[in-house]
């Protein structure tokens, strides 16, 4: 199975090393973005596979009982695993009750639709949502330079991977969390 970025492939520019800056930022914010930087380089194991030992921590979830989706795409479940992962660590309730499974780009703008949380500017960590036809690609965004966000992303070529793509190029903006 191809992986969920290829078609946006052209967008983004990898980006180079960088400190995150997490000034102003919540707890729970300050602490997802350094979770998903910190898994920046993780890759699929075989590449393609959709797999891997920490893809699939990503895929199963904080809170388990997602084996049967193991092998699917996961970026959008990367995004999500990030902020699970930072609440549960700080001792706060789960971000996503009752938001479903958040695989698809498509999941994500839909559950941000219902619960007023989709937005049109990026700011840091916001998750970014690319769209092409019914296919998409869900990233986090971890910094934006003028015209551009630089985001850190699961199931980008077989990786997690921090790309730097233009604005534009998002369909929509999610606070995912307060």
């Amino acid at each position: 199975m191809a992986n969920s970025s290829d078609r946006f492939e052209s967008d983004g520019v990898a980006a180079p090393t960088r400190k995150l800056d997490l000034v102003g930022l919540s707890p729970l914010v300050t602490l997802a973005l350094k979770i998903a930087d910190a898994e920046i380089g993780v890759t699929e194991q075989p590449p393609g596979s959709n797999r891997g030992p920490r893809v699939d921590e990503y895929v199963v979830g904080v809170h388990g009982g997602g084996s049967y989706l193991l092998g699917n795409r996961w970026c959008g479940r990367f995004a999500r695993y990030v902020f699970e992962q930072a609440a549960h660590d700080l001792g706060l309730l789960k971000p996503f009750a009752g938001a479903g499974d958040l695989a698809s780009a498509l999941k994500w703008r839909d559950w941000a639709r219902r619960v007023g949380r989709l937005r049109t500017d990026p700011q840091r960590g916001y998750v970014g949502l690319l769209l092409s036809g019914a296919h998409g690609h869900v990233v986090v965004c971890s910094e934006v330079r003028g015209e551009y966000a630089q985001t850190i992303e699961g199931n980008s070529g077989n990786a997690v991977r921090t790309l730097l793509r233009p604005r534009d190029s998002f369909a929509y903006w999610v606070q995912a969390v307060d």
